[in-house]
């Protein structure tokens, strides 16, 4: 049985730092641990599957190829790019690319089509590059199912 983990009634201790838990290390729960500790909160992240990155995930699977040799393939799940249109995530999106975590999209698509792709961002090297940049440093607990939540009695 995993250790049960409990918090006080108010989310203030007795130095005054705020206590956060955000459930999920997804796009969501890591932008808003960002933010909290940005504000100087102490966050906990809980997350129950074994990776950062929520619905954005990087598959790997191994194939044969012509000459019988085993190969590795990474494939992404999710979406296939960010959309940046609202100037904040546009320059969230332009901070994740000067430090390595995403890149301009470039779409190949058929010349009848028009693609703005300057807005278009992909995370780098894998999907969940973006989330592990956001929880860079944060108390992150993996494979942590939250089933209830409930105060604490003082």
């Amino acid at each position: 049985m995993k250790a049960k983990t409990t918090f006080p009634t108010t989310p203030e201790d007795a130095a005054g730092v705020i206590r956060v838990a955000v459930i999920g290390a997804g796009l969501a729960g890591a932008s808003c641990s960002r933010g909290l500790r940005d504000a100087e909160a102490q966050v906990t992240v809980f997350e129950r599957s074994r990776h950062v990155g929520g619905r954005m995930a990087t598959r790997q699977a191994t194939w044969i190829d012509d000459v019988g040799s085993a190969q590795l393939a990474n494939f992404d799940h999710g979406a296939q790019c960010f959309t940046a249109v609202r100037p904040r995530f546009r320059e969230f999106m332009a901070r994740a690319v000067a430090e390595g975590r995403a890149a301009r999209w470039q779409p190949v698509v058929h010349s009848s089509r028009s693609v703005a792709s300057e807005r278009c961002f992909v995370p780098t090297p894998t999907t969940r590059a973006l989330c592990s940049g956001l929880l860079a440093g944060a108390k992150l607990h993996l494979e942590r199912t939250v089933r209830r939540l409930q105060r604490a009695v003082d």
